[in-house]
């Protein structure tokens, strides 16, 4: 692999943390909000709706906490695969071969599967935080109608 092939793939990791964390603290943030919001408020039927999208961003705040776990787990393999195959450097040419095959396929493996979850969570992450949203906005609405205010 190329330096430059390293450093984009640096830049790729870096920007894709940024989004979950970026999700992540807009989860939070909306929790926070939806609780300021009723604080003073006495229990009543509606505030299942309100119930409801602060699951749904607790959901999202926690599939963002799964994808950065799944991304060190893939930095993680990657470091071992890169440390398997410096020891392979003292290995005679043909065993060396074949283990490196073998570790390959492993490593591709391992990665694959975190990948895939790291794929299932970002889009939990992500629509949690919008399905979070218009089920707070749902909310919102139904305590416009019943014309309770805060």
């Amino acid at each position: 692999m190329s330096d430059r092939e390293f450093e984009l793939i640096k830049i790729s990791n870096a920007a894709q943390e940024k989004t979950t964390y970026f999700l992540m603290a807009a989860s939070g943030s909306g929790i926070g909000f939806s609780l300021s919001q009723t604080k003073l408020e006495a229990l009543a039927s509606h505030h299942y709706i309100w119930l409801l999208a602060v699951t749904i961003w607790a959901i999202s705040f926690w599939a963002g906490i799964r994808v950065l776990m799944n991304g060190n787990n893939v930095k993680h393999k990657n470091a071992t695969y890169v440390g398997s195959l410096n020891l392979l450097k003292h290995v005679e040419p043909n065993e060396a071969s074949r283990l490196e095959s073998i570790a390959k396929e492993k490593f591709n493996e391992a990665t694959g599967r975190h990948q895939t979850r790291m794929e299932a969570w970002g889009k939990v992450q992500m629509y949690g935080l919008l399905l979070g949203a218009v089920t707070y906005v749902i909310w919102h609405l139904a305590r416009m109608s019943l014309q309770i205010s805060t």
